[in-house]
């Protein structure tokens, strides 16, 4: 005859059945299509960019759950574009996520067809509607950022100044050569 300790058997299930409940959600959320993303807000002071523009690069990723969810990848798609400087995720559990853009700033167009972030960073961007507005910088030498230290530096010497410069270009040499909104 087999003799079973009654007294003991409740602490065992009490042991047991929370472990099984941890199993059973741990397999239930491994499910893509259990407990999905419902939203997805993008934030971030945007001038160029919106949601929808992002919607393509974002779709793919978000049709599963916040913990199946591919974050680093997702955040590497989205800095692949050409406007988004840098991108980062917020997973807001049970099923919202909030993708924060900082979006790149140009501040001048960088020879014909880059343009120059305020970091001095060559940008792969295009803005049409800012030539002429934006000033144009070059160097042979490709030197963004010191082009962009020496255009501000410029900027503030010559601040009083009532036109504003409209190419700012560095020669083999090192020489600066000015064009002004005046013709000069």
């Amino acid at each position: 005859s087999i003799n079973i300790n009654w007294a003991r058997i409740p602490a065992v299930l009490l042991m047991i059945v929370p472990i099984l409940l941890v199993a059973a959600a741990y397999l239930w959320i491994q499910r893509p299509g259990n407990l999905t993303i419902k939203s997805v807000e993008v934030t971030g002071d945007l001038k160029y960019l919106n949601q929808e523009s992002l919607q393509p690069i974002i779709a793919p990723y978000v049709s599963t759950n916040l913990l199946l969810l591919e974050a680093k990848e997702l955040e590497t798609e989205l800095e692949f574009d050409s406007w988004v400087y840098s991108a980062s995720l917020t997973k807001l559990w049970p099923d919202r996520l909030r993708i924060t853009i900082h979006e790149e700033r140009p501040i001048a167009f960088w020879g014909e067809d880059s343009m120059l972030n305020e970091f001095g960073e060559i940008i792969d961007a295009e803005l049409p509607e800012k030539v002429g507005v934006l000033p144009v910088l070059h160097s042979p030498q490709d030197n963004g950022r010191g082009m962009v230290e020496d255009y501000l530096n410029v900027q503030k010497w010559t601040k009083d100044f009532p036109i504003e410069i409209l190419e700012f270009r560095e020669d083999s040499r090192g020489s600066w050569q000015l064009k002004l909104a005046n013709g000069l």
